[in-house]
């Protein structure tokens, strides 16, 4: 693959005040931007995959992230992660993804230490970025299964995308 890209976020936030019959309208904006070129190096990625997929209630999801394939029929087998972007599309409060934990070969790299989970709750989004030279490291057969668990009550259709690099 030969893959170039960004990765935006932006956050704005306005709100209107009234003091000494002054008004003011402070603002608050975040807007971090990481761009990537094709390669193995920090700030570099050559490898993308994107699944979307629909989990049962207390159903899971395991990835293997050295031996994945995409859309194309083509091998993706990921050394380090640069970025994981989960979306799920619930709307019901509590209808939330734990990430991590898998059984055997657990990816610890986004959650610290075995058996570790995050939620990606209903309504929101997960977004996590290292273009630093070591990403988030997967260590074929040893740690890089990633799970995703349904821990809500109704089925959850979600999309992961990741980018990151083969060496």
């Amino acid at each position: 693959m030969n893959i170039v890209g960004n990765i935006n976020l932006s956050i704005g936030i306005d709100e209107t005040l009234s003091f000494d019959g002054q008004n003011a309208a402070p603002h608050l904006g975040l807007n971090p931007t990481q761009a990537f070129a094709n390669g193995t190096a920090a700030n570099q990625c050559d490898l993308k995959w994107s699944h979307t997929s629909t989990l049962a209630a207390g159903s899971n999801d395991t990835y293997t992230l050295s031996a994945l394939t995409d859309g194309l029929g083509r091998s993706v087998a990921f050394a380090r992660v640069r970025a994981i972007l989960i979306v799920p599309q619930s709307t019901v409060d509590g209808d939330d993804l734990a990430v991590g934990g898998a059984a055997t070969h657990e990816w610890l790299a986004i959650t610290g230490s075995a058996g570790q989970t995050y939620l990606v709750k209903s309504k929101g989004f997960d977004l996590k970025v290292a273009m630093n030279t070591t990403g988030f490291p997967v260590t074929a057969s040893t740690s890089d299964q990633l799970k995703i668990h349904n821990s809500g009550a109704n089925p959850i259709t979600y999309t992961i995308t990741l980018v990151g690099a083969s060496v």
